[in-house]
């Protein structure tokens, strides 16, 4: 995650860069019933109103924290339908601060082919999820790479944040996919996102 927005969501969430996972437990909270997972949903990402200030942002962090897989699963699925970007970052920010626990529920989500929004904050999170040091079980890694590659024809920012993401892949998995989009890609942005996780510079040369 970068220092902005980490900033940014410093009081709703404690995201331990090089931490791994951030106290999401499966299953610690047991079944909660759909009316209050929605009227938690509302609280992320809020700056403004009651429900901005560092106890309110506090609660809504430690609520979600609790929730564990099930509680990371019905987030992925309610950003199908979200387009605020308050919102769509602070999900993907408790995503993040998940860690590996939030990988599987984000990659069943990206081969249901997202909406573009929805895309992006997954992949937001798979980002921030591999700058903090975590690795995808390997067990994972073909279908994360399968489902990064078929970004490959959306719009210059989904590929950069796709590119991001492969940090979380094995070292071989990430140069096979990035080299050919290092060959084809003309955005800038995009190259110098593939360049930082191979280690070369956008013209390819490490």
């Amino acid at each position: 995650m970068n220092e902005e927005t980490a900033d940014g969501m410093g009081d709703v969430l404690t995201h331990p860069h090089g931490g791994g996972p951030a106290g999401f437990a499966p299953g610690a909270a047991g079944p909660i019933p759909t009316e209050r997972l929605e009227e938690e949903y509302q609280k992320v990402g809020r700056w403004k109103g009651p429900h901005a200030t560092p106890e309110a942002r506090a609660q809504v962090r430690d609520f979600w924290q609790r929730q564990g897989g099930p509680g990371l699963r019905w987030l992925v699925a309610r950003l199908r339908s979200e387009g605020h970007i308050d919102a769509l970052d602070g999900v993907a920010s408790l995503l993040a601060a998940a860690g590996e626990t939030a990988i599987l529920p984000i990659l069943e989500e990206l081969e249901r082919q997202p909406t573009r929004d929805q895309a992006g904050a997954l992949l937001h999170a798979l980002a921030w999820i591999g700058e903090d040091g975590v690795a995808a079980p390997s067990v994972l890694a073909p279908r994360l790479e399968a489902a990064l590659a078929s970004l490959w024809q959306h719009d210059a920012d989904l590929r950069e944040w796709a590119a991001r993401s492969a940090r979380l892949l094995p070292r071989a998995h990430a140069v096979g996919l990035l080299r050919g989009w290092l060959e084809r890609d003309a955005d800038a942005e995009v190259r110098r996102a593939i360049g930082a996780v191979l280690g070369v510079d956008a013209t390819g040369r490490s």
